[in-house]
């Protein structure tokens, strides 16, 4: 639920999260949903075993029920990692600031309270960016007044969060080269003035100032006792190019000479050797190295250095927790909250006032993440135990099974694609896995038992189901690519051939983000009579690869500069990117072409080396026309497509300085978004879709939970009758009464039986019109 109580209504548009509150609203329009979050807190001096309770709605005139099981296992919860932390404002805000970049809620009076919020949730390590000290230089030396940092970092401890607290020196590094150009006076240097002497290159003088100012921080911070600090100069370094680079190159060795690789940190955005392969971290030899990517070679070489593996940014989400498993990180650091450009967006999560803190939904599901990274923990503390006492063999089966979970993360970026596409009953079953092995363990080591020995109700032994229609959803977008055995000339002159009917994807939106700047001083009918600029894009394949046509309107040259083929920069360029989702284990790819025809195809967001050819035209009238070819072989593949092959794509364009996309996206330089549909149509071959299709099923289910699948048939109008039945691992088999489906569209919510045996199972789906579904196999998890 959204509480904006007690905040100022122009945060209403900015606010990212879905604050929750303590009030249930008084009414739901027929017809209406609305979710709640539950938080149950659990004593410290409860008994292991299952408890039972019940929840129940009431208006008056209604009355619902529903029954609640908690297991409390026998086992203290510690949180998990040695670091975990949120990038937080390192200054206060204040009216007489010029840009506070920080809520106004982020003030002395609330400090006590967010802190406290900030231990409750988990985490132990705050990140305090744009330390910003007030700064005079008299006769060639600085003088540093750091009490705004020490009243926050002191509100911190008094609280008893003992990890490191991170420093951004950032503003700190333009200040004394400001200082070295001679650009300030002696009563002060405003914030103005600080902004103005960042650069892409610094004097020495600057290094000497800052080599003090870090000596004078160091010293204070002793003498104040903050506890472990860690220092940076920047950060997303390979983010930005010029200023941040030059920042961090002049000032990081700096910092690791006074304070040390230890208490220095390399905060950075892309790593492995796949897309910019220098490792600023190792280069410096700097202890903490904290990177939004990770590929198995950077973590191999970073735990070879002896260095700390630490991510960032990967997102507020509860998947969160086995992506720092398969990384075997030592903490995670998420940008950010209380964070506001108040011209732009936020970055809030939480809403602090006199009387405490509002969470949100994102901070309570990465809460979540840290439970599930605390078993994956477990499980491997409890493998290690088994084998350094002679039980090698059982050790090898926890180790495998974890893999299994977890697989091998290549890259992070596809890796947290695929922890994206985990359902919450398929995280919950995961959970269970490790909790299931980790009592295994605890019992043929005789130690005390992690789980009670539940006694199963006879009754339950059916498999039950529940059908939704999708009919009444919002369907997506498709576009057809039609198979032609004769493909087109690419020379940028289009030819009669791209005019196949269904293959066309224009009638552009634009993002959302973009609306209100748009809407900024026109009335809603002016607004509505702004269109983006006329896209079409049309798509054919053949036997060698696809065939892209690109047609727009109002295209200016010069609004893209001077670039090479394999620059991704072009997307900021007056440009076209298309983005395509073949399935989920294959990389996303993207392509870019700007206005001057120089392109770009990423592989999960790395430039790399293609067969790709396009041909461009300007027209008279100032539009252009493009060409494209796009070999199977560049998207991994062998051969065309099947008939009846269903990628996910959409397609943006960046026109004048806004973003308009064919699938509406909300933020950002487009992306999937919900993902229309590109369907590879071959007119000459007629498939047999009498079978059903199947989508979103889980690898893991537990017992006592529900799953869901989604189901498709090919006569949408006909009603049928499904019937299931379930094999568990013991060959027993579990019928489903029949459930109607509605449409050509369902989403099936299964419940399984408390007595299915753990281990691998089957659903087997049919109609009763003889249409069968692909089994379903997954691993049950008690």
């Amino acid at each position: 639920m959204k509480a904006f109580e007690g905040a100022p209504a122009r945060y209403k548009e900015l606010f990212k999260a879905e604050f929750l509150s303590n009030a249930l609203p008084s009414k739901l329009a027929k017809g209406h949903s609305s979710f709640f979050y539950l938080s149950i807190a659990i004593p410290k001096d409860t008994l292991p075993g299952f408890y039972e309770g019940e929840i129940i709605i009431e208006n008056g005139t209604c009355h619902e029920t529903i029954t609640l099981e908690i297991e409390v296992l026998n086992l203290d919860f510690q949180w998990p990692g040695k670091v975990r932390g949120l990038f937080l404002p390192g200054v206060l805000y204040s009216q007489k600031r010029g840009n506070n970049w920080s809520t106004d809620f982020w003030n002395k009076e609330n400090l006590k309270h967010y802190f406290r919020f900030f231990r409750s949730r988990g985490y132990n390590s705050p990140i305090f960016y744009h330390v910003s000290p007030k700064i005079k230089f008299k006769n060639g030396k600085g003088i540093y007044d750091w009490s705004e940092i020490n009243r926050i970092i002191q509100e911190v401890r008094s609280v008893g969060i003992e990890g490191p607290a991170g420093l951004d020196l950032r503003l700190v590094a333009a200040a004394v080269s400001g200082a070295a150009k001679g650009l300030f006076k002696e009563d002060g240097i405003t914030p103005k003035e600080v902004h103005a002497a960042q650069a892409e290159a610094y004097p020495d003088q600057a290094k000497e100032y800052f080599r003090e100012a870090v000596k004078d921080l160091l010293e204070f911070a002793d003498k104040n006792h903050w506890g472990p600090v860690f220092l940076f100069a920047d950060e997303e370094v390979n983010n930005t190019p010029g200023q941040k680079k030059a920042r961090v190159d002049a000032f990081t060795p700096v910092l690791v000479n006074i304070a040390g690789p230890e208490q220095t940190a390399m905060i950075d955005n892309p790593y492995g050797g796949w897309w910019i392969p220098d490792d600023r971290g190792e280069r410096y030899n700097i202890a903490k190295r904290i990177y939004v990517l990770w590929t198995r070679e950077g973590l191999e070489r970073t735990r070879k250095n002896g260095a700390s593996v630490l991510t960032y940014n990967s997102g507020l989400r509860r998947a969160n927790g086995l992506y720092q498993l398969a990384c075997g990180s030592d903490g995670h650091y998420q940008w950010a909250d209380n964070w506001c450009n108040w011209q732009k967006s936020m970055w809030t999560y939480s809403m602090t006032t006199p009387d405490g803190c509002f969470t949100s939904l994102p901070l309570e599901r990465e809460r979540e993440g840290f439970g599930d990274w605390f078993y994956g923990e477990e499980h491997i503390r409890m493998e290690e135990f088994l084998r350094k006492t002679g039980r090698k063999d059982d050790a090898e089966r926890m180790k495998k099974s974890r893999m299994k979970i977890l697989g091998i993360m290549e890259n992070s970026v596809t890796y947290n694609r695929m922890l994206g596409m985990l359902s919450d009953a398929e995280l919950d079953a995961i959970r269970r896995k490790f909790i299931m092995e980790i009592d295994y363990a605890r019992r043929i080591m005789n130690l005390s038992p992690l789980r009670p020995k539940k006694t199963i109700n006879e009754k339950e032994k059916k498999l039950s189901a529940e059908a939704l229609p999708l009919k009444s959803l919002v369907r997506p977008r498709n576009v057809d690519s039609i198979f032609v055995a004769g493909p087109p000339q690419i020379d940028g002159v289009p030819e009669r051939l791209w005019r196949k009917p269904g293959n066309v994807a224009t009638d552009f939106q634009w993002q959302t983000s973009a609306i209100p700047s748009l809407k900024k001083g026109r009335t809603e009918e002016e607004f509505k009579k702004l269109l983006p600029s006329g896209t079409s894009t049309r798509f054919l394949h053949g036997e060698k690869g696809l065939y892209i046509y690109i047609g727009c309107n109002h295209v200016n040259p010069t609004a893209c500069r001077e670039r090479t083929n394999g620059d991704g920069d072009m997307r900021y360029d007056d440009s076209i990117e298309i983005f395509f989702f073949l399935d989920e284990l294959t990389p996303r790819y993207r392509f870019i072409i700007n206005a001057k025809g120089r392109h770009c195809w990423l592989r999960d967001q790395e430039s790399i080396t293609n067969s790709i050819r396009c041909a461009t035209r300007f027209r008279k009238n100032g539009g252009i026309d493009q060409e494209i070819f796009i070999p199977w072989s560049d998207f991994g593949l062998e051969d065309a497509p099947a008939n009846g092959t269903k990628w996910l794509i959409n397609i943006c364009r960046l026109w004048r300085g806004q973003l308009s996309d064919w699938v509406q996206y909300h933020t950002g330089r487009g992306s999937l978004g919900d993902g229309g549909i590109l369907n590879f149509i071959n007119p000459a071959v007629q498939n047999d879709h009498a079978d059903g299709r199947i989508a979103g099923a889980p690898r893991f289910v537990s017992v006592g939970n529900i799953f869901s699948c989604e189901i498709a048939l090919k006569q949408p109008d006909q009603i049928n009758l499904l019937y299931g039945t379930l094999t568990d691992s013991e060959g027993r088999s579990f019928k489903m009464p029949p459930i109607s489906l509605e449409g050509g569209r369902n989403k099936i919510w299964f419940s399984l039986p408390d007595s299915t045996a753990a281990g691998n199972a089957r659903l087997d789906l049919r109609t009763d019109k003889g249409i069968i579904f692909p089994t379903v196999k997954f691993e049950l998890v008690l």
